[in-house]
């Protein structure tokens, strides 16, 4: 057997102490640790909280997504297409023509009417002359 000297101790005991020491530290490294993992906690809740809001945001505007939708579909359902303006067009010309032919007609109409007023007119005038004559 082999014998351990004062020296061999010394060097035990000064190899025992820096593993105390690092075994120390270590301590305090995993008290940092854990001051760190409990932030993580903090910003991981603070996270799902902000997910939760967002999911909430997301349905808010899926469901006003789903009604602009089904606007826009009436909407399409109710507009008028090009064809459809072009008929409407065609029937405002064909009114119109009507109604302008119309105007005219009446106003020949009116014309005959006063140049018959007129005739009448004179006739009275002619027969009220002679009848005057007679007496």
């Amino acid at each position: 057997m082999e014998s351990v000297t004062r020296r061999d101790v010394l060097e035990l005991k000064a190899g025992f102490a820096a593993n105390v020491a690092a075994v120390s530290g270590l301590g305090e490294k995993m008290a940092g640790l854990d001051t760190k993992v409990s932030g993580l906690d903090a910003r991981v809740a603070g996270l799902e909280a902000k997910t939760t809001d967002l999911y909430g945001v997301s349905r808010r505007m899926i469901a006003t997504l789903v009604r602009l939708e089904d606007k826009m579909d009436d909407m399409a359902e109710r507009m008028a297409t090009k064809d459809d303006i072009r008929v409407m067009n065609s029937r405002l010309d064909d009114f119109t023509a009507d109604i302008q032919a119309a105007r005219r007609d009446r106003a020949l109409q009116s014309e005959t009417f006063m140049a018959g007023q007129r005739r009448l007119d004179d006739h009275e005038l002619r027969i009220t002359r002679l009848e005057t004559r007679k007496s």
